[in-house]
């Protein structure tokens, strides 16, 4: 639904906060933290629309969206809900204008787990539309590609995701064990293969991992990320690879 007259907008600034898990199962905290992460990634792929990833809690009655778009410097903030019952999800996604603290637009889908990735795309295309961005055709296509991502693979990148954002030895263990498995069941997930990189890098930072071996497999994985989309992983495969040459380095090896 639509609230009001939709302006012209060259560009916005979206805070994407996090989305409220409804389904009272912190075994599914992955699940939800996923969900905002595809429709994020979804809005990151239209040009005009700047994105801060927010951590900070869902508006509340202690603090409105209003507020927090205004502390966060954004023009408008995005919240939404996750609602799973076995097989079934129900997402919800609204987007407040933080000047007027009024609604601009909400709207929710619902599906099979399976079809995930069309719900995000559709609601990344409604949140456009509730700014004052309309979303061309070859914009369009670009994101019917993520569309075609297997659910099973999706959902080891999502708790790949939740586990890297928890940034512990451990959780990082874990995040690259799910990263490879989604990469393992869905090779076409380009930033499962970057996110795979990444976790080595940490990896062989912190010690877990052997230099020499991190080095390795890292950029295997990245070379494969770039192969998939080269414009949005070429700079993570030179800082990674910068990092890891550096730590060989450090540590008195030779490449």
């Amino acid at each position: 639904r639509r609230y009001g007259p939709i302006f012209q907008a060259e560009g916005v600034t979206l805070a994407v906060m996090p989305f409220r898990d409804l389904s009272g199962d912190p075994a599914e905290a992955y699940f939800t933290y996923g969900v905002r992460e595809e429709l994020a990634g979804d809005m990151r792929t239209i040009p005009r629309i700047r994105l801060i990833v927010s951590q900070t809690p869902a508006p509340s009655q202690a603090k409105s969206a209003a507020e927090i778009g205004r502390d966060l410097r954004a023009s408008h903030v995005v919240d939404g809900s996750v609602r799973r019952i076995v097989n079934q999800v129900r997402i919800e996604v609204r987007v407040t204008d933080s000047s007027s603290g009024k609604v601009t637009w909400e709207d929710h889908a619902t599906g099979d787990v399976s079809t995930i990735p069309r719900m995000c795309v559709k609601l990344a295309i409604g949140v456009a539309r509730g700014v004052g961005i309309r979303v061309r055709p070859d914009e369009r296509r670009k994101l019917a590609v993520r569309d075609l991502v297997k659910a099973d693979s999706i959902f080891f990148f999502w708790r790949g995701l939740y586990h890297f954002s928890r940034f512990t030895d451990g959780d990082l263990a874990a995040a690259r064990d799910h990263f490879e498995r989604a990469v393992a069941i869905d090779s076409r997930i380009d930033w499962g293969w970057a996110m795979l990189a990444h976790c080595y890098f940490h990896l062989a930072y912190r010690g877990v991992v052997p230099v020499p071996e991190a080095t390795t497999k890292a950029e295997e994985a990245i070379e494969r990320a770039v192969a998939l989309d080269r414009s949005a992983h070429l700079g993570t495969k030179g800082m990674v690879s910068g990092m890891l040459q550096w730590k060989w380095s450090a540590a008195g090896l030779e490449l």
